[in-house]
């Protein structure tokens, strides 16, 4: 059982991220611009491999309780951070320009993610799956290939009249 005054740790997630983005209309300029330089940071922190792919390794930072303003809890510059996936279609110049214009989040045009339907669910659900039964991410990558590419060749009933009897 943790001890207390040891060092906790705390994990951000994608919604979180994304939350916080939606509460930044509600938030006075000045933090406002310093959420805007957080997300600049996550910017320049994405690492792209040469293939294009985007893998990265998850650490647990590290909770500053001394803090006053949620924002700063951790340690942002000890972080590999990422940009949060709303932002990713908007350049750091038009971002700022939002900030000093005070443009409100309503006028923002974000690109829509479907997160929240039985495609999404199902993949979501075969990747935990993946990970629970292969070890190396070539191997889970195999696996789940191979299970796309079987739900691919079964039959796929559109409507009632598609069933034959």
């Amino acid at each position: 059982m943790a001890q207390r005054g040891q060092k906790r740790r705390a994990e951000e997630t994608e919604e979180q991220r994304n939350s916080r983005l939606s509460d930044m209309a509600q938030r006075s300029q000045e933090r406002r611009a310093k959420e805007i330089r957080r997300l600049k940071e996550w910017s320049i922190a994405r690492e792209i491999g040469p293939d294009g792919n985007c893998v990265r390794r998850f650490v647990i930072p590290v909770i500053n309780f001394r803090a006053t303003v949620y924002v700063d809890l951790i340690d942002w510059k000890a972080c590999n951070v990422t940009t949060p996936t709303g932002l990713r279609q908007i350049n750091s110049h038009e971002l700022l320009k939002m900030i000093q214009d005070n443009v409100r989040m309503d006028g923002w045009d974000f690109s829509k993610f479907s997160s929240h339907t039985q495609a999404v669910e199902r993949i979501v659900k075969l990747v935990t799956e993946a990970s629970r039964k292969r070890v190396g991410q070539q191997n889970r990558d195999e696996f789940i290939r191979a299970a796309l590419e079987s739900r691919k060749q079964k039959s796929q009933f559109e409507s009632k009249k598609d069933y034959k009897k």
